[in-house]
């Protein structure tokens, strides 16, 4: 199983939690709430 690090984080400009998968490059999410990010994580 491949293991990838995230990066959250919050965007003041936006307003919006952002997550961010270095490795896997344009790989990026935003929303309003963090707990919609674990979906992400689930994937990887």
């Amino acid at each position: 199983m491949n293991r990838y690090e995230m990066i959250v984080f919050w965007s003041e400009t936006d307003n919006i939690f952002v997550v961010e998968v270095p490795e896997l490059l344009g790989c990026m999410a935003d929303g309003h709430v963090i707990e919609g990010k674990m979906v992400i994580k689930n994937i990887f």
